[in-house]
């Protein structure tokens, strides 16, 4: 794959501005967890690297999970606590929560050992650079404030996520 994504890596979009802001706040989650999460704005740049990838990479369709865009910003106890969040923040307005835009010019490969391991990076590919290359940094290394290890409630909810795909779409296939 890295392979793969060195050799098309200056076919990708150039370089583009991404916002963040508590205008695109979302929450997702049931009784025993949530998210509250944020969507870029990029004018659709983030959608189109995406597809790039995807195409690139040959990757089998994505239609049955579309790809939503989004920065984790806090996990909570339960759906309930993540919208009460949520709404306290839009309140607040850009007092507490202000818009951040930057350039974004450069992909970073995440990985993880295991179904169940937290996240690490291990390569990044600068956008509309041609012949640039991967470069894979000293070792891979986990972002700064990242837990190394996942919560303990993950595993239960993943599981329960994947019995519910597993369920629809044995119900898709009658």
């Amino acid at each position: 794959m890295v392979e793969r994504l060195t050799e098309v890596e200056g076919s990708f979009c150039e370089p583009f501005e991404v916002s963040f802001s508590s205008d695109n706040i979302g929450v997702f989650g049931g009784p025993a967890n949530g998210v509250l999460w944020l969507r870029p704005e990029s004018g659709g740049r983030i959608e189109k690297l995406h597809a790039e990838i995807v195409k690139a990479l040959d990757l089998p369709n994505q239609t049955q999970r579309p790809f939503v865009p989004h920065l984790t910003i806090s996990h909570f106890p339960s759906r309930d606590d993540a919208e009460e969040a949520r709404s306290e923040i839009i309140a607040a307005g850009d007092s507490a929560f202000p818009r951040v835009t930057f350039t974004c010019d450069r992909l970073a490969m995440l990985q993880r050992n295991g179904a169940s391991g937290q996240f690490f990076a291990n390569r990044e590919f600068l956008l509309g650079e041609v012949g640039g290359g991967a470069t894979p940094w000293e070792m891979p290394f986990h972002y700064p404030g990242m837990p190394k290890e996942e919560y303990d409630w993950l595993p239960r909810v993943r599981g329960d996520l994947n019995s519910r795909r597993r369920r629809n779409k044995h119900k898709k296939g009658r």
